[in-house]
C-alpha cells in the first residue's frame, strides 16, 4: 500500500478556501502594523515578496477572465495592494533614514539599476514613474470612467429587456432574478473600479514624493547626523532611494497594467479558450495577408544599411512563415474534404467529424445529408460551420431540442447539383445547390427572373441566381441566401418537422445533464420517478403535438407531481401540457382582445365520448366507441367544420378527440380547458359540436 503524498494529505487549496476570511483579516492587520511598528530587514523583504507575488497573480489572472465583471473583487484588491505598497514605502523610509539600509531586495534593486551611476538611476526611476502615471494609470482610469458611465446609462434599457423577456415567457422568474442580480453586480463592479483606479494614480504620485523625501531626508541625516560628506551621502542614500522606489513602482506598474487589461477587455466568446491570448491570436490571424505584409516590411528593413540584419530577418521570417501556414490552412479548410466541422457535431458529443468522414460510412445517422458532386464543391466548410451553428442555436431556442449531429456524404448516384436529407436513413427532403449562385426568394409576383428552381421554407418561389446578378437586385422584399444559408434553412425546416424523430434517449439525457447544472434536485427526483426512455416518450409526444420543450423544468415538475401508481405516458403528457398551458394557449390567443376562439363539444356528446374511455392492457387509456357512437362521431367530425380551427374539451378526452380528428383527415387542433389560463384568456365559443 503506497503512502499518500504530501500534497495528497494536505490540500492547501481547501485550507485557504476555509480560512480565506481569516487570512484577509490577518493580512490587513499586518499591513497596518507596517505603518507603525519598526520591522527587521527580513520581514521587510518578506512583505516585498508578497507585494510582487500579489501583483503578478493579479496580472496573470486578468489574462484569463472572459468578462471584466468575472473578477468582481478586483477593486478591493487594488485598494489592498495599494495600501500594502504605501505601508512598505513608509517602513522602508524609516529603515533607510535610521539605518542607511533596507534589506536585500531594495539594495539589490538599487545597485542593479544605478550601476554605480546615481544620475542614471534617478533618470530610470523618473522615466518608469512617468510611464506608469501618464500612460498606463491615466489611460486605465479614463477607460474605467467611461465603462462605468456607459454601464450606468444602460441599466434602464437592460432592466426593461429582462422584464420584457419575463413577460413573454422567454425566461423564467428564477432566470430573470439571476439576470437582475448579475446586472446589479456588474453595475457595482464598474462603479467601484472607477473609484479604485484613483488609488493607482495616487500610488504613482506617492512614489515620486516618497523618493524625493528619501533623498532630501537621507542627505540631511547623512551630513548632519552621521558626518558623511555630500558625495558619500548622495551615493548611499540615492542608491537605496532608487531601489526603494523601484520596489514600489514595479509592482504598482504591474497592477496598473492588470487594471488596464481588465477594463479594456472585450471578449470574443466564452468557454475554455475565451482568454486574452486566444482572442488576440484569433483576431490577428484572421487576415494572413496582413501578417505576410508585416513580415515583408521587416525583411525590407533588414536591407537598410546600418540596421541589425539578424533581428529583422528573424522577425520577418517568423511572420512570413506564420502567414504562409495560415494561408495554407485556410485553403485546406476551404477546399479539403478533410476539413474539421464542429458545426456538424452532435450536442453533448465529443467527436468532431470532418466534412467527409469515413467513420460515418456504413453506419446509421439520425440526420444525414447526401450531396451530388457539384453540390459538394459548392459548399465552403467555414461558411457551412457558421450556418450550422446558427441552426443549432435556433433549434434549441425555438423547440428546446438538441442538435442530433449531421453526417455528410458525397453521393455520385445523385444529380450533380442535387442533395437529399435523410432522417434515420429514410429520404425526407431534397433540393438543389448551385455553385457561385445565391438563392433569391419571395412572392411569386416578385420573383419573375429566370434561373434554376430552388427551395426556401415558407417562400412562394425561390430561384438560384448568379451572385453578381443577385447583388444588383435592389428589392428589399426579396430574400437572398448563400449556398450554405439556403441549405441550412432547409435543414432547419427538416429538423422542425421531424423534431420528435430527432429526440431520442441520448438527446434526452443531454437535456437532463444541462438542466442538472442549475436544478440538480429536480432532475434527481425525476430520475427516480421515470426512466430516461419514458421521459423521452413524453417529450416526443409533446413535439408531435407542436409543443416546444424549452421549459423542461416545468415538464419535470409536472411529471414528479403525478402519483407513483398513475405515471402512464398519457397521464404524464396530460399534466405536462397543463403545466405548459400559458405557453400552449398563447399560440391560439388574440393578444389584442385576449380571447381564444374555439368550438366546444355538446355536454351530452362529450360525456358520452368520455364514458367510452377504458384502461388498455398496457395501462394507457383507450377510447373504444360502439358502432352507433362511431357513426355519430364520424357524422359530426366529417361534416361542415368551416371556420373552426380549434376545439376545446376536457384534458381526459383531448388526446382521443385529437386522434379521431386525425383518423377522419381533419387538421384541427384540440386544447384542453385545463390548459388555458382563464385568468389571462377568455374562450369565445364559435360553434357547439354534437348539439341536437
Amino acid at each position: 500500500m503506497s503512502n499518500p503524498s504530501f500534497l495528497g494529505r494536505y490540500d492547501l487549496s481547501a485550507f485557504f478556501a476555509r480560512h480565506a476570511d481569516l487570512a484577509v483579516g490577518i493580512g490587513i492587520l499586518a499591513v497596518l502594523a507596517l505603518l507603525i511598528v519598526p520591522v527587521p530587514p527580513f520581514v521587510l523583504d518578506l512583505f516585498i515578496c508578497v507585494s510582487f507575488a500579489a501583483s503578478l497573480m493579479m496580472l496573470t489572472t486578468t489574462l484569463y477572465v472572459s468578462k471584466s465583471a468575472e473578477l468582481a473583487s478586483f477593486p478591493s484588491l487594488l485598494l489592498l495592494t495599494t495600501l500594502l505598497r504605501l505601508a512598505l514605502a513608509i517602513a522602508s523610509t524609516k529603515m533607510i533614514l535610521l539605518h542607511a539600509h533596507a534589506g536585500q531586495i531594495i539594495g539589490a534593486f538599487g545597485a542593479l539599476v544605478v550601476g554605480g551611476n546615481v544620475a542614471v538611476g534617478l533618470v530610470v526611476f523618473i522615466v518608469l514613474a512617468a510611464i506608469q502615471f501618464i500612460v498606463v494609470a491615466k489611460g486605465a482610469d479614463r477607460v474605467a470612467e467611461v465603462a462605468a458611465r456607459f454601464t450606468l446609462d444602460g441599466i434602464p434599457g437592460r432592466q426593461m429587456s429582462i422584464d420584457a423577456d419575463l413577460r413573454n415567457g422567454v425566461v423564467s422568474a428564477v432566470q430573470a432574478s439571476r439576470m437582475r442580480a448579475s446586472l446589479e453586480r456588474e453595475t457595482y463592479f464598474y462603479g467601484s473600479l472607477d473609484g479604485a483606479m484613483k488609488f493607482v494614480k495616487g500610488d504613482a504620485v506617492a512614489g515620486l514624493v516618497v523618493a524625493l523625501v528619501n533623498i532630501v531626508g537621507g542627505l540631511t541625516v547623512g551630513i548632519a547626523q552621521r558626518g558623511m560628506s555630500f558625495a558619500d551621502a548622495l551615493q548611499a542614500y540615492t542608491i537605496l532611494t532608487v531601489g526603494d522606489g523601484l520596489v514600489s513602482q514595479v509592482p504598482s506598474l504591474i497592477v496598473s497594467v492588470a487594471a488596464g487589461i481588465l477594463v479594456t477587455r472585450v471578449s470574443a466568446g466564452e468557454g475554455a479558450d475565451a482568454h486574452l491570448g486566444g482572442d488576440i491570436y484569433r483576431q490577428l490571424t484572421v487576415h494572413p495577408k496582413a501578417i505576410g505584409m508585416a513580415g515583408a516590411a521587416c525583411m525590407a528593413l533588414a536591407a537598410i544599411p546600418g540596421f541589425p540584419h539578424i533581428q529583422f530577418v528573424v522577425a520577418g521570417g517568423l511572420l512570413l512563415t506564420l502567414a504562409i501556414t495560415l494561408l495554407r490552412n485556410a485553403s485546406l479548410a476551404a477546399n479539403s474534404q478533410r476539413a474539421l466541422m464542429p458545426g456538424m457535431t452532435r450536442d453533448g458529443g465529443n467527436y468532431v467529424p470532418r466534412i467527409l468522414d469515413d467513420v460515418e460510412l456504413g453506419t446509421s445517422a439520425t440526420l444525414r445529408l447526401r450531396v451530388g458532386l457539384k453540390a459538394f464543391d459548392a459548399l465552403r466548410p467555414e461558411a457551412l460551420n457558421r450556418s450550422l451553428g446558427q441552426l443549432r442555436r435556433n433549434l434549441m431556442t425555438d423547440l428546446g431540442v438538441p442538435f442530433p449531429g449531421l453526417a455528410l456524404l458525397r453521393d455520385q448516384r445523385l444529380s450533380p447539383e442535387r442533395y437529399i436529407v435523410d432522417i434515420e436513413d429514410v429520404p425526407f427532403a431534397s433540393g438543389t445547390l448551385v455553385a457561385g449562385h445565391m438563392l433569391v426568394s419571395g412572392d411569386a409576383a416578385q420573383v419573375t427572373f429566370e434561373g434554376v428552381e430552388g427551395y426556401r421554407p415558407r417562400a412562394e418561389k425561390a430561384v438560384w441566381v448568379a451572385a453578381a446578378t443577385a447583388a444588383s437586385l435592389g428589392d428589399s422584399q426579396l430574400h437572398k441566401a448563400t449556398v450554405e444559408e439556403a441549405l441550412c434553412d432547409h435543414l432547419a425546416e427538416v429538423c422542425e418537422r421531424s423534431a420528435a424523430d430527432i429526440l431520442g434517449t441520448q438527446e434526452t439525457r443531454f437535456l437532463l445533464d444541462q438542466l442538472a447544472i442549475e436544478f440538480r434536485e429536480l432532475v434527481a427526483q425525476a430520475a427516480q420517478a421515470v426512466s430516461t426512455v419514458q421521459l423521452a416518450g413524453v417529450l416526443r409526444q409533446l413535439l408531435q403535438q407542436r409543443v416546444p420543450i424549452r421549459n423542461l423544468r416545468a415538464i419535470l415538475e409536472a411529471i414528479v407531481r403525478v402519483p407513483a401508481g398513475e405515471r402512464t405516458t398519457d397521464r404524464m403528457l396530460r399534466e405536462a401540457r397543463i403545466q405548459l398551458g400559458r405557453q400552449i394557449a398563447r399560440v391560439y390567443a388574440d393578444l389584442e382582445t385576449w380571447t381564444i376562439s374555439a368550438a366546444v363539444l355538446d355536454p351530452g356528446w362529450e360525456a358520452s365520448l368520455e364514458a367510452q374511455i377504458r384502461g388498455g392492457v398496457d395501462g394507457e387509456p383507450q377510447c373504444v366507441l360502439s358502432a352507433d357512437e362511431m357513426a355519430r362521431t364520424q357524422h359530426i367530425l366529417t361534416g361542415d367544420l368551416s371556420g373552426i380551427g380549434l376545439i376545446v374539451t376536457n384534458a381526459l378526452l383531448r388526446p382521443h378527440l385529437m386522434r379521431l380528428l386525425h383518423d377522419f383527415g381533419r387538421r384541427i387542433d384540440v386544447l384542453a380547458i385545463e390548459e388555458i389560463p382563464l385568468d389571462i384568456y377568455r374562450v369565445r365559443t364559435v360553434a357547439t359540436l354534437g348539439a341536437a
